[in-house]
């Protein structure tokens, strides 16, 4: 019994103690408290900025990831345009060999129009004096338009008549 009256002494004494404030005075017990309200007041702040933090975090990691993609895309651009960039630059090559092959076989034909001209020219020259005596007499007319020699004869018939 000794023992339970002990237990309850310290029973009542805790209980006692308890609601006297553990010998903890009214205004040290007020300023904890007001403490303890700013420090939950302090955590309610920095809950709601680390909520916004996170969310920018967020924003910023769906902007990164969008820039990634889009640089991805305009990769993916850049090379198809170098690729275009060079088929460009081998058809602008294959283009002037062919511009220098034509004007090389411009020039052989050009030549060779040349040598056709003198040698038509050579052959109006001496169908001419050929036949000097006659476009003296006016018995023959000899022209040349273009590329084409034109002997007309004047009132000259060549065959017997019913023989053509």
């Amino acid at each position: 019994m000794a023992r339970s009256r002990t237990g309850a002494f310290l029973c009542a004494m805790i209980v006692i103690l308890s609601l006297m404030g553990c010998g903890v005075s009214k205004k040290v017990h007020q300023s904890v408290l007001q403490e303890l309200d700013g420090i939950k007041t302090d955590l309610t702040t920095i809950r709601v900025q680390k909520e916004a933090l996170d969310k920018e975090v967020q924003e910023l990691k769906t902007r990164l990831d969008d820039r990634e993609s889009m640089l991805a895309v305009r990769n993916t651009e850049l090379e198809a345009l170098r690729q275009q960039n060079l088929e460009l630059m081998n058809l602008r090559n294959n283009l002037m060999a062919e511009i220098e092959e034509l004007q090389a076989q411009t020039g052989q034909l050009t030549e060779t129009k040349n040598k056709e001209i003198e040698r038509l020219k050579g052959t109006y020259d001496s169908l001419v004096n050929e036949l000097q005596e006659e476009i003296k007499k006016g018995e023959i007319k000899v022209t040349q338009v273009l590329d084409r020699l034109s002997v007309n004869m004047v009132e000259r018939i060549l065959f017997d008549s019913g023989s053509a």
